[in-house]
C-alpha cells in the first residue's frame, strides 16, 4: 500500500506539474490529495507500529515516525524558491513539481529495505 500510495502521489505531482487545461489539473490533484495521501497516510502509521522491536519505546518511535512525516512540510518552503528561480524570471513550476515527484518516490525507497514485521 505503501508503495501504492507514493506512486499515486508521484502521478498525480506530474499530471499536475504538466497539466495543460483546468480538468487535468483537476485530476492530478485528486490523485494527490485523495487517492496517494489517503493510501499513503492510512497505511504508514500502520506500517510504523508494525515495524516497532520494543514496546517500551513505542510512544518515542511514533515521535519519530510523526517528525518523519512532517519534516518535509518544514523544510519545502526553504527549498522551494531555489527551485522555483531555476530557469530564468517566471517561477518554474514543472521543476518544483517535478523534483517533488522525484522525492516522493525516493522516499518510499528505504522502506524497501525492511524485510518483516514482528
Amino acid at each position: 500500500m505503501l508503495g501504492a500510495g507514493a506512486v499515486a502521489i508521484a502521478a498525480g505531482i506530474l499530471v499536475i506539474a504538466f497539466a495543460g487545461t483546468v480538468p487535468v489539473f483537476l485530476l492530478g490533484v485528486c490523485l494527490v490529495s485523495g487517492v496517494g495521501t489517503g493510501l499513503l497516510y492510512g497505511s504508514y502509521i500502520g506500517f510504523a507500529v508494525a515495524t516497532m522491536n520494543d514496546p517500551a519505546t513505542a510512544a518515542r518511535d511514533l515521535g519519530v515516525t510523526n517528525i518523519a512525516i512532517t519534516l518535509p512540510f518544514s523544510i519545502m518552503p526553504f527549498a522551494a524558491p531555489l527551485l522555483l528561480g531555476i530557469g530564468g524570471a517566471a517561477p518554474n513550476y514543472p521543476v518544483l513539481l517535478v523534483v517533488s515527484a522525484v522525492l516522493t518516490l525516493l522516499g518510499f525507497v528505504p522502506m524497501l529495505a525492511i524485510r518483516s514485521t514482528r
